[in-house]
């Protein structure tokens, strides 16, 4: 009994079995997931790939995720309507959906996927050493002496009134002398605020 579509059946497949079979010429209809093919007495099963030659040399390979094996009614006969994905679409989809592994170091570590990254970051730091810091960054970040001793001697100032009401106005009059220099400085410049 012919099936009333075979008509249709437009795209010429191989089957490729597991075991190293093949079965070529086959007329079929491929579709985006599935693949028709009209006569019956193919030995199709899941896990196989159907191929399907292009008529400009290439080749796409599918692999059956169902074989869709229909009896057929009254005036249509038996076939296959083949559940597949396509062997290279299964190939990205493995390499999207592989598993990432990331490792963070340091205090202000993170990773944003999609979104903008609109946190602040407070590290506790030791005191001493945010001056330490400042005076290592000014040293080898400002090249102008005069600038660097007075920034130094600022710095200073700050450290010995830190925790005092007076602490404020050395923190604003190095802040205003830093201004020019503030590329220097800014890493430095949380920790720093964190003494406020």
């Amino acid at each position: 009994m012919g099936h009333p579509f075979k008509e249709f059946a437009k795209d010429l497949v191989k089957l490729l079995k597991e075991d190293g079979k093949e079965f070529l010429d086959i007329k079929a209809s491929v579709q985006k997931n599935q693949i028709l093919i009209f006569d019956s007495t193919l030995p199709i099963e899941e896990g196989d790939r159907l191929v399907r030659m292009l008529s400009n040399g290439l080749e796409e390979s599918y692999i059956v995720t169902d074989r869709g094996f229909r009896q057929g009614l009254d005036s249509i006969g038996p076939y296959y309507k083949c559940e597949v994905q396509k062997e290279s679409s299964m190939k990205y989809r493995e390499w999207s959906l592989s598993n990432i592994t990331n490792h963070f170091y340091g205090p202000n570590s993170r990773m944003n996927v999609g979104s903008t990254d609109n946190s602040t970051n407070i590290n506790n730091v030791n005191h001493g050493s945010v001056f330490d810091e400042l005076r290592a960054a000014i040293t080898e970040g400002i090249h102008s002496k005069d600038d660097s001793r007075v920034l130094l001697e600022l710095v200073d100032r700050m450290e010995e009134t830190q925790g005092t009401p007076s602490f404020i106005e050395k923190y604003k009059n190095f802040m205003e002398t830093a201004a020019t220099h503030i590329s220097v400085i800014s890493p430095i410049l949380p920790a720093l605020t964190q003494l406020l």
